[in-house]
């Protein structure tokens, strides 16, 4: 007898191969969707596009969700908050409990300021550089153990210009590099997930601006 295939809202992801959580930094909303500040989300939607599954909201959730299984067996979950940049990781332990995973299997993709546009940086641990999503994940989870994959975005001249950076859409050359950023973000995440930290480090960490 064949199986009724489940839709992406009811299938349940398998854990016996291992599960792991990947949250997308950004904002919620058009106005904010192609941004530097929403490089986060931009990643997971290219992996989702990647594995051909859809994000949606589960009910009365402040957050999107998209499930998929590598080929290796081990799950993932890609999560987008929807309580805007400062307040990420309201959502976050909740999920964290519910899925029974620890936070050193949780992999966070965010913009940095620090890094040249389209750079990818990976790293566990560690300070938050003053990144407002960031500090809320560790506040919220008690912990900075989480792995960061940085797609950086360059930073603008003077404290009082970093907000309309941020909240500004690349153009021209700068797009280009970013989109690559972008797409150098997935492949970084994945490789994380199908190998290690380590080898992922290695690989990406070396790579020069706008390497994809």
């Amino acid at each position: 007898m064949s199986r009724k295939r489940q839709s992406p809202r009811n299938r349940k992801i398998p854990k016996s191969n291992g599960l792991r959580l990947v949250i997308g930094l950004g904002n919620p909303g058009l106005d904010y969707a192609q941004t530097r500040h929403n490089a986060g989300f931009l990643a997971l939607d290219a992996i989702a596009e990647t594995h051909g599954c859809r994000f949606h909201r589960p009910l009365f959730r402040r957050y999107l969700s998209a499930d998929f299984v590598r080929d290796s067996g081990v799950s993932i979950r890609l999560l987008k908050p929807l309580t805007y940049m400062n307040r990420s990781g309201e959502v976050i332990p909740r999920v964290q409990r519910r899925l029974g995973i620890d936070v050193a299997d949780i992999i966070v993709i965010c913009d940095q300021l620090d890094l040249p546009t389209g750079t990818v940086r990976i790293k566990r641990g560690g300070g938050t550089g003053g990144h407002r999503g960031l500090r809320s994940l560790v506040a919220e989870l008690g912990s900075d153990a989480f792995v960061r994959v940085y797609v950086g975005v360059d930073k603008p001249v003077g404290r009082d210009a970093v907000v309309n950076h941020v909240l500004g859409v690349p153009e021209g050359d700068e797009a280009v590099r970013f989109a690559q950023g972008i797409e150098t973000a997935r492949d970084a995440t994945l490789r994380i997930i199908d190998a290690s930290i380590e080898e992922a480090m290695n690989e990406y960490n070396r790579r020069g601006t706008g390497a994809s």
